[in-house]
């Protein structure tokens, strides 16, 4: 089992965490042949797992990412009392899989509840590692709610890696507007330092 050290995230949730940080520490050592600053980094072991299965297509990570978050919910039952998961939205859509569905829908199956990636959309092409923090902060509005929940439900919204919680804040207010759904759990694997 992956260690953790889970983080409460505040926001319009009911309830919130990261599993843990993304990095310990990262160094920069330089410049490469184009400028760009390269850095030595130190991840936590939630946070390896997660670059290995985003950046380095080590897909099979996913169960362990899955089974972390798992182990998470049984010391929080209360976030287990959901009836559906939602991943939130990608910011890259051109990846040849994306993560947050993958890891939605695992879990969504390990818990015997719905799961779609066809309820929340993101209007904005725009990459948000792309942006610069003002620019997160300023983009609102993009989240879209496209379909409504039929009955009296509560929600676990999941993400990779919760950065400035711009995208996760759109994501839970949207979901906020919609009179049946009743809470709304929040969980990203891991969160930047930032």
């Amino acid at each position: 089992m992956i260690k953790i050290n889970p983080i409460e995230l505040d926001g319009l949730w009911n309830r919130g965490f990261a599993l843990d940080y993304h990095t310990i520490k990262s160094i920069p050592i330089g410049e490469d042949p184009f400028g760009h600053m390269q850095y030595e980094t130190s991840y936590t072991p939630i946070g390896k797992v997660l670059k290995e299965f985003k950046y380095k297509n080590q897909y099979d990570n996913v169960y362990l990412i899955v089974d972390a978050v798992v182990a998470f919910l049984d010391n929080h039952p209360e976030m287990r009392n959901v009836q559906s998961v939602l991943p939130v939205p990608p910011s890259n859509k051109a990846r040849t899989y994306q993560p947050t569905f993958e890891i939605a829908e695992l879990l969504a199956q390990r818990l015997g509840v719905f799961c779609s990636d066809k309820v929340l959309e993101k209007k904005t092409e725009s990459e948000y590692k792309n942006l610069s923090l003002p620019e997160k902060m300023s983009e609102h509005g993009v989240i879209v709610q496209k379909k409504k929940a039929q009955r009296k439900i509560n929600i676990l919204l999941i993400d990779d890696i919760y950065q400035t919680g711009s995208t996760m804040r759109q994501c839970a207010e949207v979901l906020g507007e919609d009179p049946n759904i009743d809470k709304v759990f929040v969980i990203t694997i891991t969160k930047t330092k930032k």
